[in-house]
C-alpha cells in the first residue's frame, strides 16, 4: 500500500500536529585562544622551507567557526509542539 506525500503531510501537520523546522547557519565568533592558535598555525606555515605561503587563501576579517553547508532540505525535521 503506498500513500501519497500530502497524505502523509496532513497526517503530520493535522493528526499529529507536527510542523517542518529547517536548521539555520548561525555564525559564532572565535575565542581569543582560537583566533591565536589560527595566527600561530600560519606563522608556522611562512616558516616552512617549501615556501607554501604563495598558496594560501585568505578572506576578510570575519573570525567564525567552520561550517559544513547544507541544502535547506536536508537539514528539515519534524518535531511536535514540545519538542526543542
Amino acid at each position: 500500500m503506498n500513500i501519497n506525500r500530502e497524505t502523509v503531510r496532513k497526517i503530520l501537520t493535522e493528526d499529529l500536529d507536527m510542523q517542518k523546522v529547517y536548521a539555520k547557519m548561525v555564525p559564532k565568533e572565535l575565542t581569543k585562544e582560537q583566533k591565536q592558535r589560527r595566527v600561530t598555525i600560519f606563522q608556522d606555515l611562512l616558516e616552512r622551507e617549501d615556501d607554501i605561503s604563495g598558496r594560501v587563501i585568505t578572506g576578510d576579517e570575519t573570525w567564525v567557526y567552520q561550517y559544513d553547508p547544507e541544502m535547506k532540505q536536508q537539514s528539515a525535521q519534524w518535531k511536535t509542539a514540545n519538542s526543542p
